[in-house]
């Protein structure tokens, strides 16, 4: 008897800890800057930047998270023009009382040639 009721209350419990994530934009170019894009550029890296918010019952504890301040810390952290090839996903997972948020933003970040990137 003991044996059913432990593997109904990890059933219960993988049932409520569930979690997902979805593919919610896809982008070509994302940019803050005002970008020359005549001059040459060099691609940096694949870089990826996210935010979070945790959920205690219904009371959101922290900001929304958002793409696009992301995609713009992103941009900053790397000192990237503009970034491409942008994939933005969010997801999520619930624990019993305690949830979790979050956005994530992958990109191609770019830089001018020379160094110095464009004036924001």
């Amino acid at each position: 008897m003991r044996g059913r009721l432990a593997i109904v209350l990890c059933a219960i419990l993988a049932t409520a800890a569930l979690g997902c994530s979805s593919k919610v934009a896809k982008l070509t170019l994302f940019s803050t800057r005002n970008v020359e894009l005549t001059q040459p550029h060099d691609r940096i890296d694949r870089v990826s930047e996210s935010e979070h918010r945790f959920w205690l019952l219904f009371l959101p504890l922290g900001g929304a998270p958002s793409a696009v301040s992301a995609a713009a810390d992103l941009q900053d952290e790397q000192n990237a023009d503009f970034l491409t090839n942008v994939v933005v996903t969010e997801g999520g997972w619930t624990l019993l009382a305690i949830s979790h948020g979050w956005v994530t933003v992958e990109a191609d970040a770019w830089r001018q040639r020379n160094g110095t990137p464009s004036a924001k």
